[in-house]
């Protein structure tokens, strides 16, 4: 069974895939190193990658005299925005989709039908998958009790105003009833 999240866009309801995971069939030696790959789908506001499998290709090496390798990109969450989506979207069309890594250079990216994951890696990406879902929530409800602050601090802000306007307005009709008080008995 599919996971799946939706993001807004223009109003209407779009879903962001949680099950795909990617292949990128040629990866320079200088961009094989895991964390780089990570950071990069990050920094483009894809998704949170759970592990990257690098694997060295061997005769692509030697055919074309430098090493040459592929990764296998497995995500624990992808993005809920319109650039994972749009993103998903070329692939499902295409059959590919590029990441941009180091601009003008980018990767190919396209599904991956071979799944090589442990029953044990998925059960981790799902428990990643609800935590990343809980702490979406509760970013969520932070922004709501921030907001719900500063109305309240607003309110407060006004109300105290008010108040001291009022009181203001009474201490100056008691100034003014004390003066005439004065008047009535000193200069009587």
């Amino acid at each position: 069974m599919s996971q799946s999240a939706t993001a807004t866009a223009n109003k209407a309801k779009v879903v962001v895939e949680q099950d795909l995971s990617l292949i990128i069939p040629r990866v320079f030696p200088q961009w094989v190193d895991e964390q780089l790959i990570i950071d990069i789908f990050d920094r483009q506001k894809l998704g949170r990658v759970y592990k990257v499998s690098i694997i060295h290709m061997k005769r692509e090496s030697r055919r074309c005299g430098h090493p040459m390798y592929k990764a296998f990109v497995y995500f624990s969450a992808w993005y809920d925005n319109i650039v994972a989506y749009n993103f998903q979207q070329r692939i499902f069309a295409n059959g590919n989709a590029k990441v941009v890594y180091d601009d003008p250079w980018y990767w190919v990216a396209m599904e991956n039908k071979q799944q090589r994951l442990s029953n044990n890696d998925k059960r981790i990406m799902r428990v990643a998958y609800q935590n990343y879902l809980s702490e979406q929530m509760i970013e969520k409800i932070s922004a709501s009790i921030m907001k719900m602050e500063n109305q309240m601090t607003g309110w407060s802000k006004v109300r105290v105003e008010e108040s001291m306007n009022i009181l203001g307005d009474e201490l100056s009709l008691t100034e003014t009833a004390m003066d005439c008080v004065e008047r009535v008995f000193y200069n009587a």
